[in-house]
């Protein structure tokens, strides 16, 4: 039976600010419709939150894909043409191997035939070793194994400390795919057929090339003085004893002098004792007189002799015994001319000398101008004779001791092809 709640009626003399509730009669249907309502509203409420949050999420997805897309692209969108070009419409590419991905031998089995199985020799610590099994040797004709060649195999093993290879290790049956002909090309790939050589044993090292110290000459000038002529530059090649520039040196000219005065002086001293001697041995004179006239003799005599010496110091050889015996106007023009002999524009002067080449060889280095002040310790010219150098090897130490002198050097200069060949001199340890 229904229980019902009837409202109270409301008087009209009742106030007008008296609340009035209405209230329905509560039946066992209402009862149970409030009780579901309020069973189903947190799920509801789940949902909308649920539904709410999809925009969101669905911004923060667009945006982190576009944030993937242009890192990847660089921040581009492809153009029309690369969409529509035939390489868009490729074939997949293998970007492990770097090859089409349906050619790819290691990502795709039974392509080429499966690589033989390796075997390791303990002897020669080598994968495949066509000592031992000549058959995995690749020639055009069958290779036989003599003794020889495993005597000169452990030869070779002998000469110096070898890596040892790992038996387990597979890079030896590995395999190199090219995408193309091309490719293989691009890269310097060459095939070429398996021959029969023999393999140098050899160190790689770095070289300097120098000159030849015992044919390189550094050029002074004999005698202070001051440039004239400079007759040669650098990479003129020059023989032996030519003149290479003219210095105009005082001392030269003094040492001349000298020895002029020197000859006169000698000459009178002769006379005077070829004329005393006799009246000496007569006893017209006093012996005293004899002695003192020999005693200038030698003196006059010892400054020709050192003056002559002086002037050979300086490049200028003199036959004495020719200058002694030619008149005092010979001799003069003789002396006047020492030394320039080979210079073609003398002149009148007596002080020229020439710098003369002191071997054959190629003029490397120029450090005069004319006009220049020189002295005897100054540089003008360094020669050398470049037909042959020297070539200066850093050998690292632990390979010191595999070079010995009279070994084969092949030298390969930076920026050539040509290679070429020497032979150790010098072996310092």
């Amino acid at each position: 039976m229904s229980d019902v709640i009837s409202s109270p009626k409301v008087s009209a003399e009742s106030p007008p600010s008296t609340p009035v509730v209405e209230t329905q009669p509560v039946t066992s249907e209402n009862r149970d419709e409030t009780h579901t309502q309020r069973k189903q509203s947190p799920v509801r409420r789940l949902a909308a939150v649920v539904v709410s949050w999809i925009p969101s999420v669905a911004v923060v997805g667009g945006l982190a894909a576009l944030a993937w897309y242009g890192h990847h692209n660089d921040w581009k969108l492809p153009s029309l043409a690369a969409t529509t070009s035939p390489e868009a419409n490729a074939p997949a590419w293998c970007d492990s191997h770097g090859v089409p991905e349906e050619e790819c031998i290691n990502c795709v089995p039974g392509l080429i035939e499966d690589p033989p199985k390796l075997t390791f020799c303990e002897f020669h610590g080598v994968h495949r070793c066509v000592l031992h099994d000549p058959s995995l040797a690749e020639t055009k004709s069958p290779v036989e194994v003599t003794a020889a060649d495993l005597e000169r195999a452990e030869r070779a093993l002998a000469v110096r400390p070898r890596r040892e290879n790992l038996s387990l290790s597979q890079l030896p049956g590995s395999r190199i795919q090219f995408a193309s002909v091309d490719a293989m090309q691009s890269a310097g790939v060459d095939v070429e057929p398996v021959q029969r050589q023999p393999i140098v044993e050899s160190v790689a090292t770095a070289g300097e090339i120098r000159y030849d110290a015992t044919k390189t000459a550094q050029v002074s000038p004999p005698a202070d003085g001051i440039v004239k002529q400079v007759l040669v530059n650098v990479g003129d090649w020059v023989e032996a004893d030519q003149v290479l520039a003219i210095v105009d040196s005082e001392k030269v000219g003094r040492l001349k002098s000298e020895l002029l005065s020197a000859l006169s002086d000698e000459r009178l001293k002769q006379d005077a004792v070829r004329r005393i001697e006799p009246l000496a041995n007569r006893n017209v004179i006093p012996g005293k007189r004899l002695l003192e006239s020999q005693t200038e003799l030698q003196q006059a005599t010892s400054l020709v002799e050192k003056t002559v010496r002086s002037l050979d110091n300086l490049g200028l050889p003199v036959d004495l015994k020719q200058l002694r015996s030619l008149q005092p106007d010979e001799a003069k023009a003789a002396v006047r001319k020492l030394g320039t002999e080979r210079i073609k524009d003398r002149g009148s002067s007596d002080n020229l000398i020439a710098v003369v080449a002191p071997l054959a060889g190629r003029v490397v280095d120029r450090e005069t101008v004319v006009g220049e002040v020189v002295d005897r310790g100054s540089q003008m010219f360094r020669l050398s004779d470049t037909r042959t150098v020297w070539l200066d090897l850093r050998v690292a130490a632990e390979e010191a001791s595999l070079a010995n002198i009279g070994q084969e050097v092949r030298y390969l200069p930076d920026g050539q092809t040509a290679e070429h060949r020497g032979t150790v001199m010098t072996c310092p340890r």
